[in-house]
């Protein structure tokens, strides 16, 4: 699939459609970020390693230094500003089906923009060097990381809902107690939903 450009409030942009690809994964150190407005509709990280740079979303501008990470949710158009001064960035973009579990429980809602917790991202950033570092990457061993990444930030900055947490552990208690308690009987997911 080739990239598609279109207008946008007057500036030119494109859509990055191999990155709409359900596997689409890319994970790389990089020391340029693109500078041509686009939009895909993985999602994308960037830890900065070392350097300075700032990213737009829509009208809006996010200066980011080394050790800050930067979040583009998916559909947003944003593009980077290249200093001339060195950067080093982590980069990592993932389709769709790397985030399916996670819309299912956040039902969407989307991450912050930046994050500058220098401590957080200090672990962020080894779960993403273990990752990079990872010899055998496999669709299901990228699901992994996926989810572990989504799942440190999570916790480290305490995103989302802890009522909506409790609901999915009380619920996912509630349907492993009735396989239990039913193991000798045929199980259906009309009757799991019933319960």
């Amino acid at each position: 699939m080739e990239n598609e450009t279109k207008q946008f409030n007057t500036l030119n942009y494109i859509h990055e459609t191999q990155s709409d690809e359900p596997f689409y994964l890319f994970l790389e150190t990089a020391t340029y970020l693109l500078e041509i407005p686009h939009y895909h509709d993985s999602f994308e990280l960037v830890y900065l390693i070392d350097g300075k740079s700032a990213a737009h979303v829509g009208n809006k501008t996010f200066p980011f230094e080394a050790g800050d990470i930067f979040i583009v949710n998916s559909q947003q158009v944003h593009f980077y500003e290249n200093p001339p001064e060195d950067k080093l960035a982590l980069i990592v973009v993932f389709g769709s089906k790397y985030l399916h579990s996670f819309k299912q429980l956040h039902q969407g809602k989307p991450f912050p923009a930046l994050l500058k917790n220098k401590e957080y991202n200090d672990e962020i950033y080894e779960l993403l060097l273990t990752w990079l570092g990872f010899d055998d990457k496999t669709f299901l061993s990228n699901c992994a990381f996926a989810n572990l990444l989504l799942d440190k930030i999570i916790k480290l900055y305490g995103f989302g809902n802890q009522n909506d947490q409790d609901t999915i552990h009380t619920l996912a208690t509630k349907f492993i107690n009735y396989i239990n308690d039913h193991y000798d009987k045929p199980l259906t997911l009309e009757l799991m939903a019933q319960q």
